[in-house]
């Protein structure tokens, strides 16, 4: 993987942060893909702002499905809170009824 990256041992690369190591591929595949079309220094800032766009779209992504999986948390408490609430209701209407049989 260093080698296709250019840029320091496995360890090294290991131990980068995500955007770090997205930054180090992208800069890696523009001078690679540079090298083969004969593109100017342009190509580089041209990536890392494509790459900083995706990373935002990523983030906003991530916090969409967060927010969408907190929602559907707040259901499920909703949900289990009710059906509790309901299966206190029917016990005590139970009780009641055993109560009633009782005194007959």
């Amino acid at each position: 993987m260093a080698a296709r990256l250019s840029e320091g041992d496995d360890e090294a690369i290991a131990a980068m942060d995500r955007p770090a190591l997205l930054q180090t591929v992208a800069r890696g595949l523009a001078t690679k893909k540079g090298d083969e079309e004969g593109a100017t220094s342009e190509t580089v800032p041209q990536k890392s702002e494509q790459l900083r766009e995706l990373e935002l779209q990523l983030e906003l992504k991530r916090m969409e499905i967060d927010m969408e999986n907190r929602r559907l948390e707040m259901e499920n408490k909703r949900l289990n809170t009710d059906r509790e609430m309901k299966k206190m209701e029917i016990d005590k209407e139970l009780e009641l009824k055993r109560m009633e049989l009782k005194l007959e």
